[in-house]
């Protein structure tokens, strides 16, 4: 081979190398990015959980929360103590309406759409779910929580759609049905993780089970005297006078 040809031949091949790089190396750059944004999210969605474990269960907590089934765990009992919460603040307005029954006796006696009696039993069902959810979690049982924080986000959901309009009004935008957190959906029913004591947000679930106030009836709207028997009555009593 000439010496002419195996300049060629290796000006070919350095342009070939160069081509094969070229993608390659974008696809890398291009999976960098995402991969830095990727772990970007990862990092914020961690705070997120990190911070709610903190203020539901403690921050002896946090630390144990970096690993496997203790940071699902964890997760999910942050999960059902913030739930408890919220539907604890959500029975108190919906028991508040009780003594405000002026406001709205005429809706529910007329039988406008929305306009039903308060039930504060209305919230028994997803607090006694949350309970057991809580309570198998504490006790290693991870499947078996994150299936009862399923049933527990359905029966949140029912109890909130239920909630005479009067109520709903005085709901604000954080006192409303959640979505279980994403462990819920995938951890496997037999998986297993430590055991822990309780979070004293477990509790709450008692204080809206012994809560079991209900108005059976509305009142009957109060009956007007007829304008033109008013009318009547006057003039008689005006004959009578004379």
């Amino acid at each position: 081979m000439s010496s002419q040809n195996r300049v060629k031949l290796k000006c070919y091949a350095a342009v070939m190398r160069s081509s094969r790089k070229g993608p390659e190396s974008n696809k890398r750059t291009a999976t960098a990015h995402r991969s830095e944004s990727s772990v970007g999210a990862d990092s914020s969605a961690e705070a997120v959980q990190l911070k709610k474990i903190a203020k539901f269960m403690g921050n002896a907590h946090v630390g144990a929360s970096l690993s496997g089934s203790t940071m699902h765990r964890n997760t999910l009992l942050a999960h059902v103590c913030e739930r408890l919460a919220v539907l604890e603040r959500a029975q108190a307005k919906e028991r508040l309406s009780m003594s405000k029954e002026r406001e709205w006796f005429k809706g529910v006696a007329k039988g406008a759409d929305g306009h039903h009696l308060p039930d504060l039993t209305r919230w028994h069902e997803s607090a006694r779910l949350y309970k057991r959810a809580g309570e198998a979690l504490s006790h290693g049982n991870l499947g078996r929580g994150a299936q009862l924080i399923q049933q527990a986000e359905a029966a949140e959901q029912a109890a909130f759609d239920s909630v005479p309009v009067f109520v709903a009004e005085t709901l604000t935008e954080h006192e409303a049905a959640a979505a279980a957190p994403e462990q819920a959906h995938f951890i496997n029913d037999e998986a297993a993780c430590a055991g822990c004591a309780p979070p004293t947000g477990l509790k709450v679930a008692d204080a809206i089970l012994s809560i079991s106030d209900k108005m059976d009836a509305a009142p009957p709207l109060p009956k007007r005297t007829p304008r033109w028997f008013e009318e009547v009555l006057d003039e008689e009593e005006t004959d009578d006078d004379e």
